[in-house]
């Protein structure tokens, strides 16, 4: 029982803070693109802030910010790697077809492989950020 009251608080703090980090970049991005993206940026330790340090949805959002002031441009810079990585692994196998011309029954293979090295990427990312969370606190 003690167990289950945890993860149930520690669920409903992530189900919080990601319903307030959405808010923020939305109404970042709003405002303006700009903001959106500093938004993105400044609140991407906000899960691994809930769960590896039990901060509360609203310090995790400030120990985020915190986090990543300093090491703005990196942050930024390994996401965007990691996110058009992503996206042009799929894209990059459609293309691919088009040049090659594969059709029918032999595509669904590619369009797999693209979905799949989509979200080893997206993992990967996820993975990545958590363990430099861990290292630089």
């Amino acid at each position: 029982s003690g167990v289950i009251r945890v993860v149930g608080y520690k669920i409903i703090s992530v189900v919080f803070v990601n319903i307030l980090t959405f808010l923020l970049i939305i109404l970042g991005g709003i405002l303006f693109i700009v903001p959106g993206i500093i938004a993105i940026v400044l609140l991407r330790f906000v899960e691994p802030a809930v769960v590896l340090r039990d901060k509360s949805a609203t310090e995790a959002l400030t120990y985020s910010k915190d986090l990543v002031w300093h090491h703005w441009w990196y942050v930024f810079g390994m996401l965007l790697l990691f996110g058009i990585s992503a996206y042009l692994v799929p894209y990059g196998i459609a293309f691919t077809n088009r040049i090659i011309g594969i059709s029918g029954p032999d595509i669904d293979w590619l369009i797999y492989a693209g979905k799949l090295g989509s979200e080893a990427l997206f993992w990967m990312g996820r993975i990545y950020f958590t363990a430099l969370f861990i290292h630089v606190v």
